[in-house]
């Protein structure tokens, strides 16, 4: 947790997480720095984690291919990240990097859907937990009349064979994953 003094309001900032400096006046204007003394932010969402802006972009780049392509189909769609899930048959509850819902199309029947991700980077790795937390909430959501999706992202060139193996798992329990490498998450259309 940072503090920001109304001093620092006045003039140039420089911020400690990105580096950048900040001309603070043209941003805030003359009133709201007065209003409290001292100012407390911190970091939050995708970036809270200190190191973790490396995993925060496969997530956005997922995010925004699903948006590309849902948002295109007149469809209304929300997105959540870094979310904690607790429920029965998650034990102290486990993180899914994102949640992407959509009510399907806007002129026809609404039905609520929820896309559910792990998303990576070049060199992470699906692990067998990663895939058991999305199923058990899967099941969950199921259970609710929910109809859910499972995604996995990287922004490496592929899948590792152990990822290919784990995803081949998950089609013999009647799941079909949606995957996405770098080349999916390039272009304005997945193939």
């Amino acid at each position: 947790m940072n503090e920001v003094t109304e001093r620092e309001f006045q003039g140039d900032w420089h911020c400690p997480f990105c580096d950048e400096r900040q001309y603070m006046p043209i941003h805030i204007g003359r009133k709201l720095p007065t209003t409290i003394k001292r100012w407390k932010f911190s970091r939050s969402a995708l970036f809270a984690v200190s190191g973790s802006k490396e995993g925060s972009l496969p997530v956005i780049l997922t995010i925004m291919q699903l948006s590309r392509v849902l948002d295109h189909a007149h469809s209304s769609c929300k997105w959540i990240t870094s979310l904690r899930v607790n429920g029965p048959g998650l034990g102290n509850g486990c993180e899914i990097d994102f949640a992407y819902l959509t009510l399907g199309t806007r002129c026809g029947e609404q039905n609520l859907q929820i896309a559910i991700g792990e998303c990576k980077g070049d060199a992470g790795s699906v692990e067998d937990e990663n895939i058991a937390h999305l199923v058990a909430v899967k099941e969950l959501l199921d259970k609710k009349g929910i109809r859910a999706f499972l995604v996995f992202s990287k922004t490496g060139s592929s899948f590792t064979e152990e990822e290919i193996e784990r995803f081949k798992s998950l089609l013999s329990k009647g799941i079909k994953p949606i995957l996405f490498t770098r080349s999916e998450l390039e272009p304005y259309h997945p193939y």
